[in-house]
């Protein structure tokens, strides 16, 4: 005799039992358990809209100062700070969150032992129906599965979503959306939020597309053209240390004369152009892995994988699982082996000889900057550098 044949024939027996309880309960959706978490989902419905409608207000109250559009970069960008109101919103939706995919699997693993361990059973019910459990797991894989795919598709508003607009001077936090031509004269927006940086020079800046944008006193925007449109009296000394130091107005003079001075590349390499440098951002595995798998298809997967370990098939469900984290892992490895090799080739630490101050030396290429002048030399064969 099999072992199932075995189990149905202890159930036969049991089921015969006058003195084993034999009732099954069917925990409908109006449930204590499931109204708890309606009004739940309820109040973090009003807690998140009242986070939204704060924002909107605040953001009418400051009207352009927290957003500046610059036409002739085709910049706009937006001004943040943090709120602790809004980090405790966000706090209480992530772990609300985390607690209906935990129950995901409590109630997986329920449904397999036939233990219902959301609500006390009465002595004369042997355990719920089967329903119970499908129920249960519907609400909250509905529940879960629909709250990825919308943070998924609004991500970048969700970077914003719990702070406050406030004025680009004091911004912490800044979206920032520029449209760049391509080779093919198609233009490519990008929209990125970016931490607001600060410079040796105490200058603000925020980092995007290998140039740094300086915060222009003028304009009350961050711009890779910080140049005075007009002048305002207040700011004209602060307005001529950026144009002389970032916006490229010396370049011509330097060329012609004895090149920069040291404080003039130094003031220009933490400016709009930065280090003669390509940075390659290298992602960790695990940061690798949580950008890879935090995508649509993957959250697709995911919720298929559910499904087939709820309804008991447990083989196809781990040979899903394997499949696609094996997938995901690899493609992380391999785009991470490519960056790094695109790194080591970035970091290019040859000599240059550059004119400063009236005076030739040799100098790092990533300390090179706009308006050098550099001297191009042929290796004669002997090792040693001669100039053309």
């Amino acid at each position: 005799m099999s072992s199932i044949d075995l189990d149905n024939a202890k159930q036969s027996e049991l089921d015969t039992d006058p003195a084993f309880p034999t009732d099954l309960y069917d925990v409908t959706f109006g449930a204590p358990g499931f109204v708890l978490h309606y009004l739940l989902l309820l109040l973090l419905f009003i807690l998140n809209y009242t986070v939204r409608q704060r924002a909107r207000t605040r953001a009418r109250l400051l009207q352009t100062r927290c957003y500046a559009h610059i036409k002739e970069e085709n910049l706009q960008q937006y001004g943040f700070y943090g709120s602790k109101f809004g980090r405790g919103i966000k706090f209480l939706t992530f772990a609300f969150c985390s607690w209906i995919q935990i129950s995901l699997v409590i109630t997986i693993l329920s449904n397999y032992n036939h233990v219902w361990v959301y609500s006390y059973l009465s002595p004369g019910q042997r355990g719920v129906t089967w329903d119970s459990y499908t129920r249960a797991f519907l609400l909250a894989w509905l529940g879960i599965s629909v709250i990825l795919f919308s943070a998924r598709r609004f991500r970048q508003n969700l970077k914003t979503f719990y702070m406050l607009p406030c004025a680009l001077t004091d911004a912490t936090t800044v979206r920032i959306m520029v449209g760049v031509a391509d080779e093919a004269g198609n233009l490519v927006q990008t929209d990125e939020v970016r931490k607001v940086q600060t410079n040796e020079a105490g200058d603000r800046l925020v980092s995007l597309n290998l140039l740094n944008y300086i915060f222009c006193p003028e304009t009350a925007a961050f711009t890779a053209q910080p140049k005075g449109h007009g002048g305002v009296p207040e700011c004209e000394a602060e307005l001529t240390r950026i144009r002389e130091a970032y916006a490229g107005d010396w370049a011509l003079r330097a060329a012609e004369g004895p090149g920069l001075s040291p404080a003039a590349a130094k003031g220009a390499l933490q400016g709009v152009q930065g280090r003669n440098e390509i940075e390659i951002e290298i992602p960790t595995i695990l940061e690798g892995c949580q950008n890879e798998f935090y995508t649509i298809f993957y959250i697709y997967q995911f919720a298929a994988v559910l499904l087939a370990f709820f309804w008991d098939y447990v083989t196809v469900g781990l040979m899903q699982c394997a499949l696609v984290l094996a997938c995901g892992v690899i493609k992380v490895w391999t785009e991470r082996q490519q960056r790094l090799e695109l790194h080591a080739i970035s970091m290019i630490n040859e000599l240059v000889w550059t004119k400063r101050s009236d005076k030739w030396r040799r100098l790092v290429c990533a300390e090179l900057c706009v308006g050098d002048v550099v001297c191009l030399v042929n290796d004669g064969g002997d090792g040693k550098d001669e100039e053309e």
